[in-house]
């Protein structure tokens, strides 16, 4: 898993151009997992001039290398390509898994989207607009009736939204 802050738009070079793994195996998918995934944080001068098109030539451009990688590894056919923004930390994310028709690897309930705009369109509208001041953030002691309240959530009513695309091998 990697973890990087853009502070230009240089930065994206270095995410398009990195290697990837791929076991064409459901066996390797932790591995996988490890290695190929990204979060994306955006620095704060970044953020204020980053525009949709951006992050869509950004993705077309990780789209398209990562096509031609699977394409040169032959253990893998195709993989599965899917992106999604996480509201919590306010990081873009992406991954890469061997296959298709793949269970996704996440506890929430997953929305596929039918476009990565849709993806990108939040992270650009949630990153921007997410500036959380302390006065902003409620503290909560041990003992306050609310502290536990978290415990008996189902993480399945959570849903996050997903683009997901396969990407052809050989």
């Amino acid at each position: 898993m990697s973890s990087t802050l853009i502070r230009k738009f240089t930065d994206f070079e270095f995410i398009i151009n990195d290697g990837i793994y791929l076991s064409g195996s459901s066996f390797g998918v932790k591995e996988e997992i490890y290695n190929n995934m990204w979060q994306i944080s955006f620095d704060e001068k970044m953020l204020k001039t980053i525009i949709y098109k951006d992050l869509k030539t950004f993705f077309d451009a990780l789209s398209t290398k990562r096509s031609e990688q699977v394409a040169q590894i032959s253990s893998a056919s195709v993989a599965t390509l899917y992106l999604w923004f996480d509201v919590q930390s306010s990081q873009l994310c992406f991954n890469l898994l061997s296959g298709k028709n793949i269970e996704l690897p996440f506890d929430c309930t997953v929305n596929v989207v039918a476009s990565s705009d849709i993806i990108l369109n939040k992270c650009i509208n949630e990153a921007q607009n997410s500036a959380i001041t302390w006065d902003q953030v409620e503290i909560i002691e041990p003992g306050d009736p609310s502290w536990d309240d978290d415990e008996d959530d189902d993480p399945k009513k959570y849903i996050l939204d997903v683009y997901v695309t396969i990407l052809p091998g050989k």
